[in-house]
């Protein structure tokens, strides 16, 4: 897999604003890379994927690593923490009582627990790992671009859902690792306050598998005349209207 290519070709498409986000899950945690950063406090999931999307940082981490019980869970390291599965720990803030949270915890994307004991994040061009996923931060603009990458070959409507409740680690890594297939995922607020994800930025995952397709949808889809930024109509001068119609009077007879 042509990474380095792949980042080159991805910004140059979409002009992102950030770099695009090498992801990799590993089974044991010795299978980290010596030379690969392990962060020296612990660190949101959300924040390790901001370092190397912004900062462009190869960083790694496991249970010891990572604070956050959200990520440890749903990416297999742990199960969840028992206020989380009873529903105590989000109701009457997240959401209105324990039902609801309970309800809410039960439905997002979680991993097997067991399945993993840590994660990698680097830029697309610098992993030292074949990664599982990419994600991309992307504006609703540079959105429509993507869905329309992925829809070129069969013409099929995507489908995903969302409480935009761990953005980052449940919907933009696990959800798009155990579907196998591009996702879309809202920032939740932590992605927000601790992962620098800007008002109008969305994170579209991609399966690695999937990224010639997505790529070669791209740039068709490009080819075409579907570019970004969307171009603006400038080519043709639309007709003034008259006097009479700016002062909505009829013309005299």
């Amino acid at each position: 897999m042509d990474c380095e290519g792949i980042q080159e070709r991805v910004i140059r498409l979409l002009r992102l604003r950030t770099t695009p986000v090498a992801v990799k899950l590993l089974k044991n945690k010795d299978e980290i890379p010596a030379e690969v950063e392990r962060p020296k406090i612990r660190l949101t999931v959300c924040q390790m994927v901001a370092l190397s999307r912004i900062h462009e940082r190869v960083i790694a981490g496991g249970m010891e690593e990572i604070i956050c019980s959200y990520a440890q869970s749903v990416l297999g390291f742990a199960d969840w923490p028992e206020d989380m599965i009873s529903g105590e720990r989000r109701a009457g803030a997240r959401v209105e009582d324990i039902e609801a949270s309970s309800n809410l915890i039960g439905n997002i994307p979680k991993i097997g627990t067991g399945s993993f004991e840590a994660i990698v994040t680097a830029p697309l061009a610098k992993t030292p790992l074949e990664p599982d996923l990419i994600l991309l931060f992307a504006n609703p603009a540079q959105m429509t671009r993507l869905i329309h990458a992925a829809t070129w070959k069969t013409g099929e409507r995507l489908s995903f859902t969302t409480a935009a409740e761990g953005g980052t680690c449940a919907e933009g890594i696990a959800d798009t690792y155990l579907r196998n297939d591009v996702n879309i995922a809202f920032p939740c607020y932590g992605t927000r306050r601790f992962g620098m994800a800007a008002d109008s930025e969305l994170i579209f995952g991609i399966p690695t598998e999937k990224i010639d397709e997505i790529m070669d949808g791209l740039e068709k889809s490009h080819a075409v005349g579907s570019t970004y930024p969307i171009r603006v109509e400038l080519e043709c001068t639309p007709k003034p209207p008259s006097l009479y119609a700016i002062m909505r009077e009829r013309p005299p007879k």
